[in-house]
């Protein structure tokens, strides 16, 4: 049975919906194919019409055009290019009688679409769309084998049954990590038949392609130095597409030659492009300086057959006052304006408490414990206190005996902030965000010893999560708090989400674009299609009330550039980076 939550989100869904798509087009309209249509609507009923964005890109698609594609965290930007894939018309291989070959023939259909994803917990949620989308065709509907397969990194199976299934029965979309299609090409390249692709889909573009930020203060040695360094590490995405776009990038290299000319060689090489496949890259955060790499250097896609889609930013309710003429906000990325953000300041004797500075609580439209009639009855004056030891999901004996005998590398009154919040304020499912170097079974196992339902997300491992990321809600009146790590959470959907905690600063001890981005994308995991939530940062350091200074000229109070670098003071500068105001957390001071 759905909870009352599940159903509020779903009526949110539904009015984000009907308050945002135009009311002319349908799926069908925009492309895809009546079966597939009509195959969504019975798998999921809630979803009613595409999404102003997806009217945009999926005819893109259809016809085979390059697409650039930017929108916003939670508005079904993945979604979209799944159904779009499904519906592009199946590659068959053409057998050439006057080649001579004696060999047994290939199969007669191979591989239509190969779609790149950062991490295997994604790759299965698209994996588990496509499986919904089959089973609303009906009986006579195909093996979902035949139609999508997944390539990650689950010990060697990726190379033995992965590989041989592949082989046998080449699926219309395959759907695979880089690290796993690398191993693939070095194994047996063949197998992939990427001479006969028809599209290839890169999701999370910017965390999978590194590239150089412009920085007008860096000098030219810096720079260069960077570069190389870059070069020597190129990232196994590069590697695949430039395997892939092999004759666009001979291509649009001559053409440069010629020209020299990096604007003129984009247009320059439309010949190199009968016989490669289409390439669609997205992600909510595209930097320009990627965008520039991406027509000027990399020779993978065309400047003018190329269809840039930027989805239509909505004003953020929470959003700093600026007066840039024309300047978006970079929290412009986030699908909601209902979304609040906290940070909370752990001190070196244990104190808790709100960043200094935030604003009063504001938490209309925010989902919390008290609106769920579910958890009616529950004391809310008691904090977690009563240990889960009967069971640590994921976590063998040994790993449990290890644990008992050693210190914990997480800060407790960091996790004690976390468990009170979640105990105090989650009505539903919560989401724990990790480092990515950090164990997220030690924090599991730290977790319920503080009394928390928590567990680590993992789709290939967890049944409870992989019941989170196909959309199944909670047991009524026992949250979770599922625990993952930055580098697994990107793109996930998960449906019944309402808070977001984040351990620390996300991505290093400095802030730049890349952790910027990094927070956009975590908190973008509440808030899906306009729903709101809360994005809570637990930080240690010192908490001070942030320097100003004042303008002679105009009378104008602005922040001051801090001198201290701890934690809290990169948070703060992350907050204003993306134009946010973080707003105070009720249970503390």
């Amino acid at each position: 049975m759905r909870t009352s939550m599940a159903l509020a989100s779903e009526k949110q869904h539904v009015a984000y919906y009907s308050a945002t798509a135009p009311k002319a087009p349908t799926f069908q309209s925009l492309g895809i194919r009546p079966a597939i249509a009509n195959a969504l609507h019975q798998a999921f009923p809630h979803v009613k019409q595409p999404t102003p964005t997806q009217c945009q890109f999926i005819p893109s698609i259809i016809s085979g055009r390059d697409v650039l594609l930017k929108d916003n965290t939670g508005c079904g930007k993945t979604f979209g290019l799944t159904l779009a894939l499904l519906s592009k018309p199946r590659k068959r291989i053409q057998y050439d009688a006057a080649s001579g070959d004696t060999q047994s023939p290939a199969p007669a259909t191979s591989v239509t679409s190969l779609v790149i994803v950062p991490h295997r917990d994604l790759a299965h949620q698209i994996l588990y769309w496509i499986q919904r989308v089959v089973e609303g065709a009906g009986s006579s509907s195909p093996l979902l084998n035949s139609i999508a397969q997944v390539l990650v990194r689950d010990g060697l199976k990726h190379m033995t049954s992965g590989l041989t299934e592949l082989k046998t029965n080449p699926p219309h979309i395959l759907i695979a990590t880089p690290g796993a299609l690398s191993d693939i090409m070095k194994e047996d390249q063949a197998a992939l038949q990427l001479d006969t692709l028809s599209a290839v889909f890169v999701d999370e573009v910017d965390y999978l392609i590194e590239t150089l930020p412009v920085k007008q203060k860096e000098s030219r040695v810096l720079r260069e130095k960077a570069r190389r360094k870059l070069e020597r590490h190129t990232s196994v995405t590069k590697q695949i597409l430039d395997v892939i776009y092999r004759d666009r990038i001979q291509a649009f290299d001559a053409a440069r030659d010629r020209s020299e000319d990096d604007e003129a060689a984009e247009t320059a090489r439309p010949s190199a492009l009968v016989n490669s496949p289409q390439l669609i890259m997205a992600s909510a955060t595209l930097r320009n300086h990627l965008r520039q790499y991406l027509y000027r250097e990399t020779g993978w896609i065309l400047g003018e057959g190329t269809e840039k889609v930027r989805g239509s930013n909505q004003p953020a309710a929470f959003m700093l006052e600026r007066s840039k003429d024309g300047e978006t906000s970079p929290a412009d990325a986030l699908g909601s304006t209902a979304i609040q953000h906290h940070v909370l300041v752990v001190a070196e004797d244990g104190t808790i408490s709100n960043i200094r500075g935030a604003l009063p609580a504001d938490n209309a439209g925010t989902p919390s414990k008290k609106d769920d009639p579910s958890t009616v009855g529950v004391n809310e004056e008691q904090e977690p206190s009563t240990p889960l030891e009967s069971t640590f999901p994921g976590i063998n004996p040994e790993q449990l005996a290890k644990y008992r005998k050693t210190e914990s590398p997480y800060h407790p009154s960091s996790l004690e902030a976390i468990a009170t919040t979640f105990a105090l304020d989650v009505p539903s499912v919560a989401l724990l965000v990790l480092p990515s170097s950090a164990s997220v079974h030690r924090a599991v196992f730290d977790l319920r010893e503080l009394g928390v339902n928590a567990l680590g997300l993992d789709f290939t491992l967890s049944d409870s999560g992989r019941a989170h990321l196909q959309g199944y809600p909670a047991s009524p009146g026992n949250p979770q708090l599922l625990v993952a790590t930055l580098s697994t959470v990107r793109g996930l959907d998960l449906p019944e989400l309402t808070h977001v905690f984040v351990l620390g600063v996300p991505e290093g001890d400095k802030v730049r674009g890349k952790s910027i981005d990094a927070y956009l994308h975590v908190a973008g995991r509440v808030g899906r299609f306009g729903r709101g939530g809360k994005v809570v940062t637990v930080v240690q350091g010192t908490n001070r009330e942030p320097a100003v200074k004042t303008s002679r000229s105009e009378g104008v109070t602005e922040l001051m550039e801090p001198l201290a670098k701890d934690d809290v003071t990169r948070m703060r500068r992350i907050l204003e980076e993306v134009w946010v105001k973080p707003t105070e957390f009720e249970l503390f001071e």
